[in-house]
């Protein structure tokens, strides 16, 4: 009996390496017929037709020596062959994006916090689990230490992100809505010359959860965990909680050049050459105002040629301060800032000209500032969320 299960398994083996044998004598065939010499053409012709393996294999090695490092080679072919194909999908299809900033809360987050205790981590917080929990959520427990004895300062960057410093010592980064702000009375050259004072907005302190761990206290006030300008030990903890990655997603890049861009889609757009925008680098907000049009905002909507906007759907729930999903904040609605710091102020834009809104106006830095953006920078539609796995965002963009 076990004779004959292993008799039946080599017999197996053999058919299966006889048609690996015809089928690469048969393809060889096909790619060099004709540059092969007619004799050695039909004799490979004859082995393939007679299912001679033997023969088609003595064919092949004399027509088509083994090279060194096949299996090397064949391997960098299909690795250069995947990375241009990945190329030309980004290219010319879909290319991924990531969020950076709050500008299109609650449509679309970027990099944002969950403020808890030390206490308040778990084993998926612990390797080797950690790995899996930020592949599904994206979600990392961090706890910021001061690396030294000093005075905390806190640094914010372009990226969304707040650098964390004990005496010029880098402690680490936290989201930017981890950072309560205060206002500051500073000194500037005004345009005589002479100084002027105004008040302006500055990172004074980071969000912290009290006891019970909410991130309030009975009277309403947030707590905080340490202060710009306070002193702390080595080794204090300065900041504990979840840091979450901004929505991962793909970007359309094709559908733009069989139509015309529409009001109230997601536009992915490059900064390189607007005045007043980090360069070299992509923005996302919400197409709002259409080339030719004169734009306003009498808040909380968006005034275009003279009519209030409440269609298409998105900017109807940021014109009525409307949530756009169970769970979500409401909308603040379209806010005067700006060069639309009122109702009375509009701005015309040009023939090729789209005026960018974020969703999140009290946190954005948009058209209102700095312009309209030329149609020639529009990289694409935003289409899809991919990732996390786990985001409520997750599917398509509206």
């Amino acid at each position: 009996m076990v004779g004959r299960i292993k008799g039946f398994f080599e017999r197996r083996r053999l058919r299966k390496a006889l048609k690996a044998r015809i089928s690469a004598a048969r393809v060889f065939l096909w790619t060099n017929e004709d540059v092969l010499a007619p004799e050695d053409a039909a004799a490979l012709r004859a082995a393939v037709a007679a299912r001679d393996g033997e023969a088609a294999v003595a064919l092949l090695r004399r027509l088509d020596p083994p090279r060194a490092f096949a299996g090397l080679r064949e391997w960098l072919d299909i690795l250069v062959v995947s990375i241009s194909v990945a190329m030309a999908f980004r290219a010319y299809w879909f290319e991924p994006f990531n969020i950076p900033t709050g500008s299109m809360q609650p449509t679309l987050y970027g990099m944002h916090s969950r403020p808890a205790r030390p206490d308040d981590s778990t084993m998926w917080d612990v390797q080797p689990l950690r790995f899996f929990k930020w592949a599904v959520t994206g979600e990392r427990f961090v706890t910021i230490k001061a690396p030294c004895s000093g005075i905390v300062r806190l640094e914010p960057r372009n990226d969304g992100m707040c650098r964390v410093l004990v005496s010029g010592n880098d402690a680490g980064e936290v989201p930017m809505d981890a950072v309560v702000n205060g206002d500051a009375r500073v000194s500037a050259p005004g345009a005589d010359g002479r100084p002027v004072e105004r008040m302006v907005r500055v990172p004074a302190a980071l969000r912290g959860v009290g006891p019970d761990g909410k991130e309030r206290d009975g009277e309403g006030r947030l707590y905080v965990t340490v202060q710009t300008g306070q002193s702390v030990r080595a080794g204090d903890t300065l900041w504990c909680g979840s840091v979450i990655p901004g929505d991962f997603l793909f970007v359309n890049r094709f559908a733009w050049n069989f139509r015309r861009p529409r009001r109230g889609e997601v536009m992915v757009f490059g900064t390189t050459g607007i005045e007043g925008l980090q360069q070299d680098t992509h923005y996302i907000k919400r197409m709002t105002g259409m080339p030719g049009e004169t734009v306003s905002i009498d808040a909380p909507r968006f005034i275009a040629d003279g009519k209030p906007l409440s269609e298409p759907e998105r900017i109807g729930q940021i014109s009525r301060r409307e949530s756009f999903m169970e769970g979500a904040p409401p909308y603040a609605g379209y806010v005067n800032e700006g060069a639309l710091h009122s109702p009375e102020v509009a701005m015309e834009l040009g023939p090729d000209e789209y005026f960018a809104c974020g969703d999140n106006q009290c946190n954005s830095y948009d058209s209102r500032f700095w312009g309209p953006v030329p149609g020639r920078k529009l990289v694409g539609r935003a289409s899809f969320v991919f990732w996390p796995f786990t985001s409520p965002r997750r599917g398509f963009i509206k």
